[in-house]
């Protein structure tokens, strides 16, 4: 079961953020109040928070080397074995009349259970993890079809379906692209030398 709590995790620290410990350790005491730093030992103790709000202590020892990060972390077992031990004995008394009735209660409770704990855990370290890496900037993400569409201005640059200059919204996928420009109307302020009016007179026999 220690296997199943423990997690390690190396990266070159190009890849990940400038002083990356002490971004660590600002992280897992914002996710918890309970968090200790020795760092003579290298090491973090933090009390997660479980199921029926139960705290358990992750330990995560880290080591950095000139070029890596590596980082060791695993759960302590003693309060669940502690909590699984409890629910024995309670679901013992409930069912002590069907014997079978308490092999696969407990059973499937207990599969439960360590599934359930497995997430969290795996849900905790993979948010550190994600916190310390260092984010592509978005000019690498964007690839070269879209950064097309952001140049063309008769395509919608999310999704490259035709516009023209009258366009307010894209029709395929509802992208504000621009405002509508004021229509003026004819006015008869205005000056009529620029216009060149022509006049047609037929005559109709009868």
């Amino acid at each position: 079961m220690s296997n199943l709590y423990s997690y390690t995790f190396t990266q070159d620290l190009h890849l990940l953020k400038p002083q990356v410990i002490e971004v660590l350790y600002n992280y897992i005491t914002r996710y918890s109040s309970s968090a200790h730093h020795n760092v003579q030992q290298s090491t973090i103790r933090v009390a997660i928070p479980t199921f029926f709000f139960i705290e358990e202590v992750c330990s995560i020892e880290y080591k950095v080397t000139q070029h890596n990060l590596t980082i060791n972390s695993n759960v302590e077992q003693r309060k669940f074995i502690q909590f699984l031990l409890f629910f024995i004995l309670a679901s013992a008394l409930f069912s002590a009349f069907s014997v079978l009735f308490f092999l696969w209660f407990t059973g499937i409770s207990l599969l439960v259970f360590i599934i359930i704990r497995y997430l969290y855990f795996r849900f905790f370290i993979s948010g550190v993890i994600d916190f310390i890496m260092v984010r592509e900037s978005t000019d690498e993400e964007i690839s070269a079809m879209q950064q097309q569409w952001i140049e063309n201005p008769n395509v919608c640059p999310a999704c490259g379906t035709d516009i023209n200059e009258y366009s307010q919204y894209c029709s395929e996928c509802g992208l504000f692209i621009r405002h509508q420009p004021q229509i003026s109307r004819f006015s008869v302020s205005e000056n009529l030398e620029k216009y060149n009016l022509t006049y047609t007179i037929t005559h109709e026999k009868d």
